[in-house]
């Protein structure tokens, strides 16, 4: 999937690789581009590349035909080998050793049973058209296993065919009358299991690293360093393994633990916005705001269409109760994405911290209009609401939060606070109790129900 107009880069999500591809089409271009013009424009590209090298393309065209047929499973970006060791049914579902089971054996056995129905074409017309249709859709584009998919069932109809045929055949006369088309099976199975073109490469640190994010997006982030510790011995070079070090790190609460880790990325790949991201968030934990600056600063300098760098540092700047700034920061991020509901939320709590409640219940509702189901949004307006004095609404907020995600701490523990203030200890009681339910050994919990008593 390489183009050569943009840089692939690993470490960019899908997310936000995407739109390189309309960006770039646009800036030749030089204006904005609808979808199908954009489509039009890499066609034209790829039609002006056939003209200009004919050659090139019928060798990437034979190239892409090989892989089509192989037997070697060929993934995107996961190793579809190595998930054997997680799955006993898997394990036997699928191995490449020396037979490239399952497609090195059914798409052999396929080949031959196509052959061995040729007169028999008429019934088999709606199977044949398929498969002449849709090979060639995958081989002019990018052939990987999942894209293969769809034919093998019509495969493994004709794969079947040959085994019984052949089993007919040598009950019959023998391995005489199965000869020619035996011959032509083990020719295609040695064909079909050889890795052509550095097919089975695998990339041992790219698994580990995989794994680890699989790691870190259900909360285990010790097990995830230590994914990433084994893909960093064998690409101790590679910035992007250190970054998602520092980001467990910073997961876990161990932001002092994320600088050197972070610290060397940048040193590897100084133009990583990422690895600044969260360099400066692992400083602005530790209370290094100076360095937490900079590094959001350079992540803005390297990416200045992101709006990581500017909420950040927004927030740093909160956090200096420096709300002017903080407030051109949000306001930067706010017109990179306008209609963003974390960005209106957070400027609402800067209002509220200036004392403007009216602008801040504006930026909160606003926040709630593009996301209805932003607790936050509602957990920071009652936190408003409560140090503006106005307890009726900020209980009505915290419920709404607690209604929207009931696993957030904080509307439970304000709302026992709120209930304890106005003298109802009951309510409060039961808030706290409620709140230790979902997390036993929240300390702040633990401190209000002494307070409170049995």
């Amino acid at each position: 999937m390489i183009m050569p107009e943009i840089v692939p880069d690993a470490r960019i999500p899908w997310t936000k690789f995407i739109p390189t591809v309309p960006q770039f089409a646009e800036k030749e271009v030089g204006r904005p581009l609808k979808p199908s013009e954009v489509s039009t424009f890499w066609s034209n590209r790829a039609k002006q590349f056939m003209y200009e090298h004919p050659g090139k393309i019928l060798a990437l065209t034979y190239k892409k035909l090989v892989y089509f047929f192989s037997g070697f499973e060929n993934s995107d970006q996961m190793d579809i080998y190595d998930f054997r060791q997680y799955s006993g049914l898997l394990s036997v579902l699928i191995f490449d050793k020396g037979l490239k089971f399952p497609f090195g054996l059914f798409a052999p056995l396929a080949l031959i049973g196509i052959g061995l129905t040729y007169r028999r074409w008429r019934p088999m017309t709606p199977l044949l058209l398929f498969i002449v249709g849709y090979i060639p859709s995958v081989i002019l584009f990018l052939v990987t296993a999942r894209h293969r998919l769809a034919v093998i069932p019509i495969f493994l109809l004709f794969a079947a065919y040959t085994v019984f045929w052949l089993w007919d055949a040598i009950k019959q006369g023998g391995l005489s009358k199965a000869g020619i088309p035996a011959a032509i099976l083990v020719l295609l199975l040695v064909i079909a299991n050889i890795n052509f073109f550095d097919l089975g490469f695998r990339s041992v640190p790219q698994i580990h690293h995989n794994l680890g994010l699989s790691h870190m997006r259900q909360g285990d982030y010790q097990a995830a360093i230590d994914e990433f510790n084994l893909a960093l011995k064998e690409a101790p070079s590679s910035p992007a393994i250190y970054v998602s070090i520092g980001g467990a790190y910073i997961k876990m609460g161990r932001s002092q633990d994320a600088i050197a880790p972070l610290n060397r990325a940048v040193t590897l790949d100084p133009n990583y916005t990422d690895a600044y991201v969260n360099l400066g968030l692992a400083y602005f934990d530790v209370g290094d705001m100076d360095r937490a600056e900079m590094a959001f600063r350079r992540a803005a300098a390297l990416d200045p269409e992101r709006i990581e760098p500017y909420l950040n540092l927004g927030e740093m700047y909160m956090a200096r109760n420096d709300l002017n700034l903080a407030k051109q920061n949000f306001l930067k991020a706010l017109d990179l994405q306008p209609e963003n509901n974390v960005i209106y939320a957070k400027l609402g709590v800067l209002y509220g911290r200036a004392g403007d409640t009216v602008s801040a219940a504006v930026h909160f509702q606003r926040a709630l209009q593009i996301n209805p189901r932003y607790a936050p949004a509602y957990l920071n307006w009652g936190n408003i609401c409560l140090v503006s004095g106005d307890t009726n609404l900020a209980m009505e907020k915290y419920y709404a939060a607690i209604e929207t995600d009931s696993t957030l701490l904080e509307p439970y523990f304000n709302l026992a606070v709120l209930f304890l203030r106005v003298g109802d200890t009951a309510m409060a009681r039961d808030n706290v109790n409620t709140l230790l339910r979902i997390k036993p050994d929240y300390a702040k919990g633990l401190e209000l129900k002494r307070r409170l008593g049995n």
